[in-house]
C-alpha cells in the first residue's frame, strides 16, 4: 500500500501542469526523503521486533538473537536522527556549514 501511494505521488507530480518545474522537483525530492525516513523505523524497529516475537513463539533458544534485536531497536532514535539530517536538504546544508568551519 505504501508503494502504491509513493507511485501515485510520483505519477501525479510528473503530469501535474499547475506547478513550476522547480516546485515539482522539490516535491519529488521531499517524497524520496519521506520514503527513506519511513524505512528507518521499519528496518530498525519493526523487523527486529518481529524477529524477537517469532523466536519467542517458535520456542527457539534465541537469547543472542533477542539481545541483538533489542540492541538494534535501542539504536533506532540515533539512526533515525542521522537519516533525517542526512536526507533533508535544508538540514544537510546547515550541517555541512557547521562541519565546514
Amino acid at each position: 500500500y505504501f508503494f502504491q501511494i509513493a507511485y501515485h505521488t510520483f505519477t501525479t507530480l510528473r503530469v501535474h501542469s499547475g506547478m513550476s518545474e522547480k516546485m515539482r522537483e522539490y516535491h519529488r525530492t521531499m517524497t524520496k526523503v519521506l520514503i527513506l525516513q519511513s524505512a528507518v523505523p521499519v528496518v530498525l524497529f519493526q523487523v527486529p521486533l518481529s524477529i524477537s516475537i517469532s523466536v519467542y513463539f517458535l520456542n527457539i533458544d534465541g537469547s543472542m538473537i533477542t539481545a541483538i534485536c533489542f540492541t538494534v531497536m535501542a539504536s533506532y532514535s540515533f539512526f533515525h536522527s542521522i537519516a533525517v539530517i542526512s536526507t533533508t536538504p535544508v538540514y544537510r546544508r546547515h550541517f555541512k556549514k557547521i562541519i565546514g568551519r
